[in-house]
């Protein structure tokens, strides 16, 4: 091996080549352990969006990842020990070569002529060069061999005396050192904070199992996503100097670099194939990749084509207008490959090195700029908690004619929690591109402070139109966006009077928190207590029709409503009820159910008990649902 092959050798191993060796390996980490998790996947979730399965699939995928990026250590770890044997195997091959040329070297100069050209020695000179550099190189790789064996040696010996401690410091410190991904721990350790996104994601699939809000089902979808991903992200890189900003360019970049790795699983497995040595046909297993590799982007051109052109789609339709497949098959089998590229493309992308570049430099301003950007800002700000204190918190001074106080309330509500969001941002920005200033740092706090009195004059005036018009989840959900929203700008302060405060995980674990209890507060049934127990006092302004449409959580305060109402309103609830299960039972038409002759304080009862009815009859062991199954209980058989 000469010295341009050793070089370029190393430089593509630097650069992210992977070789057919590597991409063998990573398939049998992450072949049958995908596939598997696919199969826990699809039986979990198919058709199945809020059973009990869900904290089953959210646990296997905790566990597919510890184990694979376990995986991902011990077999690093052996093939980087390859690696240098192979190249040091190199290096003295070559040294044997220069070895071995020398006395031809020697004896061709004794015979050669005192006064020989210089031009005929260049040749000579060009290959002593070269040799010299390999020897040098040889050289140099054998101190950093001699340098990397006694690390091993001493921290051998550190992992005997405290197994405990898994060499945690040293790995963020050569993570901070870098300043690239490093694969899980050199022995497949999770992260000092791990534990507390993996709590969060199987407290987010309990959630999900009890309760039967759609809403909330998909927002614990999406929470648990981004969960995966810091806890992911926490792992494979140095993130604990990264802010919002570089959270957020890390996520997306790990999904749209997962995108690009659907071709992967492919490479590795033909790479597998060809490591194997299989006695196949050569050509035969050549055009099996061939195909398989065609086969996404012939599914993807042939659906483009068919949107294009009508004439393409009838016939492809007419085409395949024989074949019939069951829909729920088609379903099955795409969530399987979902499930496998998924799990493979997602791991496969983040054990790449180098792969999610963040600038950690900024430019520094000057704080002069800052302060007087912000002080007309402060001074309108200051004007406008007086107003709020006179008009809102006060009511000592008279409102514009013909507005209520509940229309006062609502009036700018959301453009006003908008401007609470833009200053948290705000602050944020002038602490991380201005230099630190004591004139600076006190006008920060006092928009704080001023911002701080605007998230109370937004939920004081939530209530006061909540006492009006009643709950919404909407209304329930901005109360605790602006509950989270304070103990953020909490955080704020906290940054501007200590620098080195972790705001990004204060937020992290803020936000996790308060989204955990308005997960498991159950919020239908709060709106359904709050909103039946104020109907007489409010019928009004009573929507009977939103009530009617609340999930199945809500079924306890309607039970208790039940229970309270009078006798004549037993008797027509009652009859509301018969009359929706005979239309679920297809004995009369839904649209009876509009011209029944209840009034609508219970003709809402006739609707609600529709859901109930068809829980009961969809109710099964896989799809188990606490919130669902509770409901039928109270309420099928009254």
């Amino acid at each position: 091996m000469d010295g341009n092959g050793i070089e370029q050798k190393a430089t593509d191993r630097k650069e992210g080549h992977e070789s057919s060796s590597l991409q063998a390996m990573y398939f049998k980490i992450f072949g049958l352990s995908g596939l598997l998790y696919a199969a826990v996947y699809t039986i979990c979730m198919f058709q199945n969006d809020s059973g009990i399965t869900m904290p089953v699939w959210i646990a296997a995928t905790i566990l597919y990842a510890c184990v694979t990026m376990r995986q991902i250590s011990v077999a690093e770890s052996v093939k980087e020990k390859e690696l240098i044997r192979e190249e040091m195997a190199g290096k003295e091959a070559a040294r044997a070569e220069v070895a071995e040329k020398e006395p031809i070297r020697a004896k061709m100069a004794e015979k050669e002529p005192i006064r020989t050209d210089v031009a005929e020695k260049e040749p000579i000179r060009a290959e002593t060069a070269e040799k010299e550099w390999i020897r040098a190189d040889v050289a140099e790789k054998e101190l950093i061999r001699a340098e990397t064996a006694g690390k091993e040696a001493a921290r051998a010996d550190m992992a005997q005396k405290e197994p405990d401690k898994t060499d945690a410091s040293e790995r963020d410190t050569t993570r901070a050192e870098t300043g690239t991904n490093v694969s899980v721990g050199s022995y497949g350790h999770l992260r000092t904070g791990s534990w507390f996104y993996i709590t969060v994601m199987m407290l987010l699939g309990i959630a999900t199992f009890l309760t039967d809000q759609s809403v909330m089902i998909w927002m614990n979808y999406i929470g648990f996503f981004v969960m995966l991903l810091l806890f992911l992200l926490h792992n494979f890189y140095d993130d604990s100097q990264w802010d919002f900003t570089k959270n957020m360019v890390a996520m997306m970049t790990a999904v749209s670099g997962a995108v690009g790795c659907v071709l992967t699983p492919f490479t590795d497995g033909y790479a597998f194939l060809k490591e194997k040595k299989t006695k196949e046909n050569k050509t035969t297993r050549a055009v099996l990749t061939g195909l398989l590799l065609a086969a996404p982007g012939i599914l993807v051109v042939g659906f483009c084509l068919m949107c294009a052109d009508a004439v393409f789609e009838t016939m492809v339709l007419r085409m395949f207008s024989g074949v019939r497949m069951p829909v729920r098959v088609l379903q099955a089998v795409g969530m399987l490959l979902f499930g496998f590229f998924s799990s493979y493309c997602g791991m496969r992308y983040l054990i790449r090195r180098d792969q999610i570049q963040i600038e950690s430099r900024r430019p520094v301003f000057d704080p002069v700029i800052a302060i007087t950007f912000l002080a007309p800002f402060f001074i309108m700000y200051a004007v406008f908690c007086g107003v709020q204190v006179l008009y809102l918190f006060a009511a000592s001074m008279q409102l514009p004619d013909g507005m209520t106080y509940a229309q006062y309330a609502h009036r700018g509500f959301y453009m006003l929690l908008f401007v609470c969001v833009v200053n948290f941002g705000l602050v944020l920005v002038m602490r991380k591109y201005f230099a630190r200033n004591r004139i600076l740092h006190m006008l920060l706090l006092l928009i704080c402070g001023c911002t701080f009195v605007m998230l109370a004059s937004s939920a004081y005036r939530m209530c006061l139109y909540i006492s009006v018009y009643q709950l919404t989840f909407l209304r329930v959900f901005v109360l605790a966006a602006l509950l989270a929203l304070a103990f953020l700008l909490a955080g704020a302060m906290a940054v501007i009077l200590k620098p080195n405060f972790m705001l990004v995980r204060y937020s992290i674990g803020v936000i996790s928190t308060i989204y955990l209890c308005l997960a498991f507060v159950h919020v239908d049934h709060l709106i359904a207590s709050y909103n039946l127990a104020h109907a007489q006092e409010n019928a009004a302004n009573m929507d009977w029709w939103y009530l009617s449409q609340l999930s199945l959580d809500a079924a306890p305060a309607v039970e208790h409503y039940y229970e309270q109402a009078s006798l004549e309103a037993k008797s027509q609830m009652d009859d509301g009820a018969r009359l929706a299960q005979a239309i679920l039972e297809g004995r009369l038409d839904d649209s009876m159910l509009a011209e029944t002759d209840a009034p609508k304080e219970t003709y809402w009862y006739s609707m609600y008990m529709c859901k109930v009815y068809q829980a009961k009859s969809n109710l099964g062991v896989r799809n188990f649902n606490l919130s669902r199954y509770r409901a039928v209980q109270m309420l099928a058989g009254k």
